[in-house]
């Protein structure tokens, strides 16, 4: 294990909100939240049942934005903890439970995953039905309160995700070991891509900041990545789509000045360093001659000239109506890219997802008694039988 003393290794907790998710097992692929900038609030908590509140930590899992188990992370990739929770027979409106959902590296104690700012969320059924909420607070401690809705259930059960984007700036190769929620360890292997190999790629991050009012139309902002190769490209454009149902969308007039304005060259987009816009190769030319074309799902780039062994960076804002810091943003936001590339060459669209806020699922065991009634008497010990039927 390689110590952290060098600080290679963390979470961009000042810049990126981070997301705190109730996933429930077969739902979780494609039951998603709805984004938005309304904020959560929850019912009064009246009743610690942590107790009553099984944790299952021996089968943690650090995570990626997909909730697919991983071991290894690399810079701006998101990691999180995936935690299976279950009450322990019921629960009624007001009950709680909190835990401790920081990631600490355990050679130097170290907090990379923790809000600085507390992140609300909502805990919705599988069908729909909103079952609590909680919140994931700036100490790390996250707190689940149920409301009416949970008493119609004998016992509930999910998962928890605990999400933020990793910012690496080491040689990779290294490992270090974490330690989830004070309670078990696990292994990472860093990842870097290779130093001056560029790639198609697609980036975002949450533009407000936590503790003053900052521009909706510029709430997220996503960077594309287009490079020439080693040879010019000439005539590239780029089309960048918000998906059907996503409750963002572009505001013209912003994205129409902000992209031409940041829209350059580099030479190396490898390094957080390089992809710098003070390293412009053109200083502004570049960006001046970019055509933008732009709807409220859409926006289309066309790129003067490429040159040969440098990379095309593009810059593009997302409006989030009444966004104003982080912690106003909740949901999943994707965006999607596709590269026109003369020439016949074929490039795959990227998708960028980033979490924020929450999105949560809640699956229930119910119990139904059935009496059998009986004509005659009976003995004192056979009277009033019932025969429960569970359900899962």
């Amino acid at each position: 294990m390689v110590a952290l003393k060098r600080r290679h290794f963390g979470v961009l907790l000042a810049t990126f909100a981070l997301v705190l998710s109730f996933f429930g097992l077969a739902q979780f692929v494609g039951a998603q939240a709805p984004a938005s900038a309304a904020p959560l609030s929850c019912p009064e908590p009246t009743t610690n049942v942590s107790n009553k509140v099984t944790l299952d930590w021996d089968n943690a899992q650090l995570v990626d934005h997909a909730g697919r188990e991983t071991k290894a992370v690399g810079d701006w990739w998101d990691l999180g903890i995936k935690l299976p929770w279950k009450t322990d027979g019921r629960v009624k409106a007001g009950d709680y439970f909190t835990y401790d959902a920081s990631i600490v590296n355990t050679a130097t104690g170290e907090s990379v995953l923790r809000p600085n700012v507390a992140r609300k969320f909502e805990v919705i059924s599988n069908n729909g039905v909103v079952v609590g909420c909680g919140t994931w607070g700036a100490d790390g401690m996250v707190t689940v309160v149920f409301n009416e809705k949970v008493e119609s259930a004998a016992q509930w059960y999910g998962h928890v995700s605990t999400n933020g984007l990793t910012h690496y700036t080491g040689p990779g190769g290294e490992k270090y070991t974490v330690k989830l929620g004070k309670k078990v360890e696990r292994q990472i292997d860093m990842l870097r891509r290779t130093p001056g190999v560029p790639r198609y790629q697609k980036d975002g991050w949450l533009n407000l900041a936590e503790d003053k009012d900052g521009d909706e139309n510029k709430a997220i902002m996503w960077r594309v990545v287009f490079p020439a190769g080693d040879k010019a490209v000439t005539g590239a454009s780029i089309v960048d789509e918000v998906p059907a149902g996503s409750n963002w969308s572009f505001n013209c007039d912003v994205v129409n000045e902000c992209t031409k304005n940041h829209t350059y060259l580099v030479t190396d987009p490898t390094t957080s360093e390089g992809l710098r816009q003070d390293n412009d190769t053109s200083k502004g030319a570049f960006g001046a001659a970019a055509q933008v074309e732009c709807s409220s799902t859409k926006v289309t780039v066309t790129l003067a000239e490429i040159p040969a062994n440098q990379s095309a960076i593009i810059l593009l804002p997302a409006h989030i109506e009444g966004a104003k810091r982080a912690g106003d943003v909740v949901g999943v936001f994707s965006n999607t890219v596709n590269f026109n590339v003369p020439g016949g060459k074929v490039v795959q669209p990227i998708t960028k997802t980033l979490h924020y806020g929450a999105a949560a699922d809640a699956y229930a065991h119910q119990t139904f008694s059935v009496t059998k009634k009986v004509e005659g008497d009976l003995p004192e010990s056979a009277q009033d039988l019932e025969y429960p039927l569970t359900i899962t």
